[in-house]
């Protein structure tokens, strides 16, 4: 007569390690909660790119499967989720590494690499983030833009008056834009890295001379 081998195992001997641990239930229950993330932010991105007049909570479930109260647990408004391209967006192109500089020669080793990478961005992400609703997000950071880069000329140069001072740091910024760089690939038909050291050599050049007190 055959034997069921199930009746073969003891019944007081517990399973050992056929149970997932407690942390590795919670590490796969983090990467779906971060995956679900990435599947609503990818869908923001796509909708976005078509520089779409309103971005509704709609369309972002339709195009991206996820239930409406889902994405409204990753992102509580419409605003949320703008402002969560805007960093992926900065975190592509590496202004998010270069917001940790603390000096001017900090921040400009950083010029050629972001204009490198910004090339390299997806043509989606690029779209998205030269949409019109990015852009208004971009304006409400353009004071903390501004500020960080007048720490930064302040780091560089002393005794000027502070109206030179505010002049270079409008100018720094305006130079290190993506605004910048697309002129001069449009007008000087040079390459990223070209046009990351024009914009350095010419801050450089700049604040030199302020530095140096020329007028």
């Amino acid at each position: 007569m055959s034997t069921d081998i199930r009746e073969s195992k003891p019944r007081n001997i517990p399973d050992v390690g056929l149970a997932e641990p407690a942390d590795g239930r919670a590490n796969l229950r983090d990467e779906q909660i971060e995956l679900t993330r990435r599947r609503i932010l990818d869908a923001v991105v796509r909708i976005l790119a078509e520089n779409v007049a309103d971005l509704s909570v709609e369309a972002v479930a339709r195009e991206s499967g996820v239930s409406r109260p889902t994405i409204y647990r990753h992102f509580r408004t419409k605003r949320d989720m703008v402002d969560a391209v805007g960093r992926l967006y900065a975190d592509r192109i590496g202004t998010s590494d270069a917001a940790s500089a603390t000096t001017l020669d900090e921040l400009l080793e950083h010029v050629p690499g972001i204009f490198a990478r910004y090339e390299q961005l997806e043509p989606e992400l690029r779209a998205a983030a030269m949409s019109s609703q990015t852009r208004d997000a971009a304006v409400r950071y353009r004071a903390d833009r501004l500020q960080f880069s007048r720490r930064m000329i302040d780091s560089h140069v002393d005794g000027l008056p502070a109206a030179d001072r505010e002049r270079l740091a409008q100018i720094t910024t305006l130079l290190m834009s993506s605004a910048t760089l697309r002129s001069i690939q449009h007008y000087l038909d040079l390459s990223p890295e070209e046009a990351g050291e024009l914009v350095v050599w010419t801050i450089r050049r700049l604040v030199g001379e302020r530095k140096g007190g020329s007028t």
